[in-house]
């Protein structure tokens, strides 16, 4: 096997190594989202029980306060998943792209050892 077949040979290692990375990452940023929907549905819900509890003991002054500082509570907790979630496909996201631009680094530097040198 000649060294250009050899150095071949190792960019298509790498490029299958970040092949893989891509899969998992993509696997991940799958598993992000489902995670948000989750967070949706029982955010929904929640909001549906405190209308519930709400109607129910709207007559009662002090546990009117009471539930609507829990839902105020729970509203804030909310808001900060959310966000941390929103930053976290964010940094997936980007991640995702480095790997791309990894990817076709790759591609490229086999190309060039490829054309024994040339830039193509």
């Amino acid at each position: 096997m000649s060294e250009r077949d050899r150095e071949i040979d190792s960019w298509n290692q790498r490029l299958q190594n970040v092949a893989d990375d891509q899969y998992a990452k993509e696997q991940e940023i799958r598993r992000q989202k489902q995670l948000l929907d989750e967070v949706d549905v029982i955010h929904n819900r929640n909001n549906r029980l405190f209308d519930a509890l709400g109607s129910t003991w709207h007559r009662d002054r002090e546990m009117a306060v009471f539930l609507d500082t829990q839902q105020h509570d729970y509203q804030r907790k909310h808001f900060h998943v959310v966000d941390g979630m929103a930053e976290e496909q964010v940094r997936l996201e980007q991640e995702k792209r480095a790997l791309l631009e990894k990817e076709s680094d790759y591609y490229a530097a086999r190309r060039k050892v490829a054309l024994g040198g040339e830039q193509a």
